[in-house]
Parts: C-alpha cells; sequence; structure tokens
C-alpha cells in the first residue's frame, strides 16, 4: 500500500473486500471469509493511521503558525520598545 493512495482508492478496497466477505460468508467459504476478513483489517489498520498522521500533521502545522504569530508580536513589541528608547514615535 502506498503513500500516496488516494482516500476513493481506499474506499475502494475496503468496499470490494466487504462484498467478498458477505459472499464468503452466505457461501460458507470460511477459508476465503477469513483471509478477506484479515486483509478488510490490514487495510483499515492502515487507513487508520494515516488518518492518524495527517492529525499529526495538522498539529504540527498548527504549532508552527502559532510559532510564526508570537514571533510577529514579539518582533512588535521590540520595535515599539527600540523606539521608544531611541525617542521615536
Amino acid at each position: 500500500m502506498s503513500t500516496n493512495t488516494p482516500p476513493d482508492a481506499y474506499l475502494r478496497q475496503l468496499t470490494g473486500l466487504a462484498n467478498i466477505i458477505q459472499q464468503a460468508a452466505d457461501n460458507q467459504q470460511w477459508d476465503e471469509l477469513n483471509a478477506a476478513l484479515v486483509r478488510f483489517d490490514t487495510l483499515a489498520l492502515a487507513v487508520n493511521v494515516k488518518k492518524h498522521q495527517k492529525t499529526q500533521l495538522q498539529s504540527i502545522a498548527d504549532t508552527i503558525d502559532q510559532a510564526r504569530q508570537l514571533v510577529v508580536e514579539r518582533r512588535d513589541e521590540i520595535g515599539q520598545l527600540l523606539d521608544g528608547l531611541s525617542g521615536k514615535r
């Protein structure tokens, strides 16, 4: 499974596996059912990991934005202090 797999590809794969699981259960094909369940669980786990990674990346991006805002605020405060010290207003 590629790290660049689009979400709709995961959905198609999960849907296909769900259909295989249903057919295997209906036909009492236990080996096929077990194999499909394992593949379904593995794919679902990969999707959850990818979702968690995306959440972590968003959290990192939010932290970077907050840090940038803090730098801008501090830079403005320092500029005002320097202006005050030099007598500029």
